[in-house]
């Protein structure tokens, strides 16, 4: 993609998704990719949302519908109002460092940040 050295993105946050499934409470989005030249696999992703009293849940999938493997990925770029009340908190077993170029370069320890299992004041952090 233009202005990046490693489409490290891919397409799925610049194409369409589709709402499969949808209730007052939870959806079912779905991002069917054919292969192209800015993605030369075909795959498709799914994000399930819920929300309730407890909080937001978003989980995403991939499947690799190509018949030779496909490097991926997922993640979240989560955009949500930061107050000083705002606490992350998420699993996860590890992190992956990057260069100036935004290549990993080193996985090391998930709490090399902070220790997100407790929920972690976000307000301010870049």
């Amino acid at each position: 993609m233009e202005g990046q050295d490693h489409p490290l993105h891919g397409v799925g946050w610049l194409r369409g998704w589709d709402v499969e499934a949808s209730e007052a409470d939870s959806a079912v989005l779905v991002h069917r990719h054919q292969a192209d030249a800015d993605w030369p696999w075909s795959y498709r992703a799914e994000q399930h949302v819920t929300l309730d009293e407890s909080g937001l849940r978003v989980s995403l999938s991939v499947r690799n519908d190509s018949d030779r493997a496909m490097p991926a990925g997922l993640g979240f770029h989560p955009y949500f109002p930061a107050g000083e009340d705002t606490r992350l908190s998420f699993d996860a077993g590890s992190v992956w460092l990057a260069d100036d170029a935004m290549l990993p370069t080193e996985r090391t320890g998930a709490t090399h940040f902070a220790d997100w299992s407790r929920g972690t004041a976000w307000c301010g952090r870049r």
